[in-house]
């Protein structure tokens, strides 16, 4: 078509070059290439800071089940069974997890306005993505605790008493 296009432009007129033809998608295309290379830059960022707040989430929530095995053995001890002892703990870590995301919704909400500059045609609060995000956290944060308090159905009170002084 491009050769076609070639014939048809000189026989009208010789003088016009004609070596850099492009069509309008590959023209669209090398406009907009720098364009996509910064969006795919955010999302991989995007998706490394989800990765890092997940990871964050995961760890302080498992360290502060550790730090509650004496309780759980004097638990354990009193009678409390190891199911009851794991509940607690995952029902413990749940609210500062939801308090996080509640804290983390609201400045991500404030700060919104300002993005509206540099988006176009999307909305800088869009439900998916908050959804997604919420989510992620949350199950990070639940997944910690269940992780970190399946041992304590195993744990001899006497010796976690004893090693812990």
């Amino acid at each position: 078509m491009r050769d076609a296009f070639r014939r048809a432009l000189r026989e009208v007129d010789a003088d016009v070059p004609a070596a850099a033809m492009r069509t309008m998608d590959e023209a669209l295309e090398l406009a907009l290439a720098p364009r996509r290379m910064n969006l795919w830059l955010v999302r991989v960022f995007a998706i490394l800071a989800l990765l890092l707040a997940a990871a964050g989430v995961y760890a302080v929530t498992a360290f502060s089940v550790a730090l509650r095995r004496r309780e759980i053995a004097i638990r354990a001890a009193l009678g409390a069974r190891p199911d009851q002892n794991v509940r607690a703990v995952v029902g413990d870590a749940a609210p500062p997890i939801v308090l996080g995301l509640a804290i983390g919704a609201a400045g991500a909400l404030i700060a919104a306005p300002a993005l509206r500059s540099v988006l176009f045609e999307v909305e800088p609060v869009a439900a998916g993505p908050f959804t997604i995000v919420a989510a992620t956290l949350l199950a990070a944060g639940l997944t910690a605790a269940i992780v970190a308090a399946l041992p304590i159905r195993r744990i001899d009170p006497i010796e976690a008493l004893k090693t812990e002084s």
